[in-house]
């Protein structure tokens, strides 16, 4: 882990009257630099359900200068579903262009040794409300319902004078993808625009606080969750508790799809792929060895993607990392 601590060159939050309020744009540039290197702190905090403590003094105000002072940092966690390590350039990869999270992990705390114990979405997520992992808070597979008895994170936030937000994708109610999700299920996140769970990126549904009736994002809707986030930021900044916001985007998960803008700017076979995309051999041997048995509604979907996988020439591969490329740089 290296740690690296510089003086701010711009504060997270813009105030309103300035000439550069907060924005999609720079919402990675200056909404959320310095509220994720508190979270450290925090995974303490809610294992030991102890008062929440900043993770460093000074650095990177959280605040406007005119907003009240709080005995605790303000929060914004950001989590796209699916992105690995390996697209950051941060991280080498000189295809993809990603300096706000590259800022990020000059300033903040960059992990070059870590791994998930559970990479699969609804178990991951419970681990990251519960401060558990699976065999202690039950959430084994997808589609789950969370209910552990386990005090999760937002409600610990509550405890400690926070308000909670939430917006993008959920996955950890399990009473079915488009249902709605009573406020005595959302594990202590009070403001929602949220949706169990879709891969549906353009013009998703999503149900709005308390609305029983399913409401739709206008555009590509991490853009349009974004600018909630970013509304949130905006409202609760001059509040007198501090708050914590999660932001859930679905995508780089597949179906690898995006705003063409952002799509035209790596053309399929210009790609440079991993030097394991071509080791046929190895990939055939785990193929053939594997021995899961799969439900019967899973197997077309199998056999499709084995198709793609195993072409020569990886034209699917490549035209999946189109789609995975330009949704990271959508991102940062």
């Amino acid at each position: 882990m290296k740690t690296t601590k510089q003086k701010s060159r711009t504060p997270l939050l813009q105030n309103s009257n300035a000439p550069n309020p907060l924005s999609r744009r720079n919402f990675l540039k200056t909404g959320a630099v310095g509220m994720l290197g508190v979270l450290s702190g925090l995974a303490f905090a809610v294992k030991k359900e102890i008062p929440l403590t900043p993770f460093r003094k000074g650095g990177l105000n959280p605040t406007p200068a005119s907003a009240k002072t709080h005995k605790h940092p303000n929060i914004v966690f950001i989590f796209p579903d699916q992105m690995r390590s390996m697209v950051l350039s941060c991280y080498g990869n000189d295809q993809v262009k990603t300096p706000n999270i590259d800022r990020l992990a000059k300033e903040g705390v960059k992990f070059t040794h870590a791994c998930s114990t559970y990479p699969v979405c609804s178990p991951f997520r419970a681990m990251l409300m519960t401060g558990n992992q699976p065999c202690n808070n039950g959430m084994m597979i997808n589609d789950h319902y969370l209910n552990s008895g386990q005090k999760p994170f937002a409600e610990i936030c509550k405890q400690n004078g926070y308000d909670t937000g939430y917006v993008g994708k959920w996955h950890l109610d399990g009473h079915g993808r488009k249902s709605y999700i009573p406020p005595e299920r959302r594990l202590g996140f009070d403001w929602w625009k949220t949706l169990e769970c879709t891969h549906e990126y353009f013009k998703s549904d999503y149900f709005n606080q308390n609305d029983k009736k399913l409401s739709k994002w206008q555009n590509f809707d991490s853009i349009d969750q974004t600018d909630a986030a970013c509304e949130y930021i905006k409202n609760h900044s001059k509040n007198k508790n501090p708050f914590c916001l999660f932001v859930s985007w679905g995508p780089p998960h597949d179906p690898y799809i995006a705003p063409k803008q952002y799509m035209d700017r790596f053309p399929p076979e210009k790609i440079k792929l991993r030097e394991n995309v071509n080791d046929f051999k190895a990939a055939e041997k785990m193929w053939n060895e594997c021995n899961t048995k799969l439900p019967e509604k899973y197997k077309p979907i199998r056999k499709m993607y084995l198709k793609s996988l195993k072409e020569k020439n990886n034209n699917s591969i490549r035209k999946w990392y189109q789609g995975y490329y330009a949704d990271t740089i959508f991102f940062s």
